[in-house]
This record gives C-alpha cells, structure tokens and sequence, in this order.
C-alpha cells in the first residue's frame, strides 16, 4: 500500500505571501523624492511618496529619505543619468569577473589586425575569441560570459564600433558585367552632354583611401578634437583636424608618404572631409573654368546637400557608381581622357 501525501491547504504550501517591502528603489525615485522634501517639508514629501504608510512604517521611510539626503551626490549621479537613473544599485567597473586591461588590449591588438586585411568584427565574434583570451588566463566560462554589456563597455573605453551591414547583398557575374556596361555608356553620354573631356576616378576602398591619378591619396586617423571651440576651429581650417603639435609630426609623415591626412573624432569618412577634399584636388587645377567629371560611388558622405553644392562650385561634376558595383566599375583608379 503505497503512501499518501497530506493533501495542501493552501496553494502556496502555507508560506507567508512575499511583500517586498524592503526593495530598493530607483535612484530616480530617490531623487525625486529629495528634491520634493527640499521644496516643501517632511509631512507632504510622506504624503507624496508613501501615502499608504502608518505609525512605525511612516518614521522608518521617514529616516529612508533623510537618509537620502546625505547621500545625494551620489544620488544625483544615478538618477540624473538616463543609463542609471532606473538601476536600483551602482557597481564600480571592474566589480565583477571581467578581463585584465592587459588582456583587454591584446584583444584590442586583435582586432585592429583583423580589420587591417579588410575584415569586419562583428558582435559575435567578439564574443567567441573574448571567451578564448578568458580561457588562456584561466578564468572560466561561467565567470565571464562576454556579455552585452561588456561588449558595449569593452567598445566604449577603447573607442571601437561596429559598422551596420549593407543590405546590398552580392552580385553575380553577369550582373556586374551589365552595371559596368550601363555605368560606360551613361559616362560617355553624360561626358557628351556636359562636353567635359577629361573624367577623374576616386575610389574609396575598406580601409579609408581615396585614390585618383595625378590626385594625392589621402587617409584619414582617429583623433580627439580639442576641448577649445577657437582651437578645434584652428585645427579643423589649418590642420585637418589635427592639434598643433601632433600635426607638426603629420605633417612630417605626410611629406614622406606623399599622402593627404585627415583626423577626426571617428576615423571615418564624412561630407566635411569631403569637402576639403575636392577643395585640395580642383580648387588649383591648371584649368579651373574646365568641367571635370568625377566618378563617385555611392557613400553616403559623397553625396549630400553641401558637397553637391560645393562640387558645383568648383566646376566638378559627381557622378555616381552604381551601389554593390564598386568593385567592378572602379577596379583601378584612372584618369582618363575621352578620345
């Protein structure tokens, strides 16, 4: 005869139900607590944000907020943050099993190699050879799992980011064939219209170089802009963006290399490089009334309102590659003379 259990009483076994009356709250709601209880007085801040408390329970929310009160710098640091001010807790960086800032730029090293042969680094990457560096130090995969967060750290403190992928997709043979037909003809029937004989190409490929013949390449590094608005505005019209004493060395290198270089906060390509681009390859030209074409793929930064405008300007006419088709109708970079 097998045996019975005792039939339950209640649904949750008899236990207590939970009440959570002692969950800590928001710094948001602290602060907004503080600072209402500075406006008026004890009584209406209880009154306010904890209506329902009574004898014993109101002194204790009573000494909560005073409380409060003597921490509220560190208070107005999370509640008035968006990133924080909904965390009940603050940790300092580095509280939890994370790796060691050796480790982490050995990774950073990676990643800049990775990328130099023209790779991308996405997220998931990341996260598989972040739990190889964690394994090679002996620090196991249930301590640190490379999570969102510290992946978002990670980029944050060594100044990285992913690029969003192309929806592109890619091309077939045939396809590229035909952009490269159509990309031909409508060149030759746009160089007839604007009667320009003479059509530049400027390519720029993954690693940030824009190449033409008898046009200087250029390149552009990642450099932080000067707190100074009056030196960040020095820096950006006789520098490239470069501080003066760093540019002394840019320079340096730049007349070695025979190479144009550009700083900015990113390190990518934007419509204001843009513009001092065109500026330093046609504003001096030897012809400068003469209409030039210039082939120009579809970058975003290529193509806006102020770079069409200043293009106009200097008797430069952009014409645009076919997206997707780069590669195959900007295959080298020529300067190339209608017959």
């Amino acid at each position: 005869m097998g045996s019975e259990r005792r039939p339950r009483i209640k649904e949750n076994g008899g236990g207590r139900p939970k009440r959570y009356n002692n969950a800590p709250l928001t710094y948001e709601f602290r602060l907004q607590a503080i600072r209402f209880f500075e406006a008026s007085q004890m009584q209406k801040t209880l009154e306010r944000f904890y209506p329902d408390t009574q004898g014993k329970s109101r002194d204790i929310k009573c000494k909560l907020i005073y409380l409060w009160v003597k921490n509220k710098a560190k208070i107005e640091r999370g509640g008035s943050v968006h990133t924080t001010r909904a965390m009940r807790k603050l940790r300092k960086a580095g509280t939890a099993t994370v790796l060691s800032q050796e480790t982490e730029l050995q990774l950073v090293e990676w990643i800049t190699d990775y990328r130099a042969e023209v790779s991308p680094v996405s997220a998931v990457l990341l996260y598989i050879k972040a739990l190889k560096f964690a394994e090679v130090i002996d620090i196991s995969s249930s301590d640190f799992t490379a999570s969102w967060t510290w992946r978002l750290g990670f980029l944050k403190r060594h100044g990285l980011r992913f690029r969003a992928r192309t929806r592109q997709g890619q091309n077939s043979r045939e396809e590229s064939a035909q952009a490269v037909e159509d990309l031909n003809d409508k060149r030759k029937e746009e160089m007839h219209r604007l009667g320009v004989d003479v059509v530049h190409n400027a390519n720029q490929t993954p690693a940030c170089f824009e190449h033409a013949r008898k046009l200087t390449p250029s390149i552009v590094l990642k450099t932080n802009p000067s707190n100074i608005p009056e030196m960040r505005k020095q820096n950006c019209e006789h520098r490239y963006g470069f501080g003066k004493h760093l540019w002394k060395e840019i320079r340096r290198l730049q007349d070695e290399c025979k190479m144009q270089t550009y700083g900015n906060k990113t390190g990518w390509w934007n419509a204001g490089l843009s513009v001092v681009w065109l500026d330093y390859n046609f504003n001096d030209r030897i012809h400068p009334d003469c209409l030039v074409l210039l082939l120009w793929d579809d970058f975003s930064s290529h193509w806006t309102d102020e770079v069409k405008a200043h293009a106009k300007t200097l008797k430069a006419h952009l014409f645009k590659v076919p997206g997707g088709h780069t590669s195959v109708c900007q295959p080298v970079d020529i300067a190339e003379t209608l017959d």
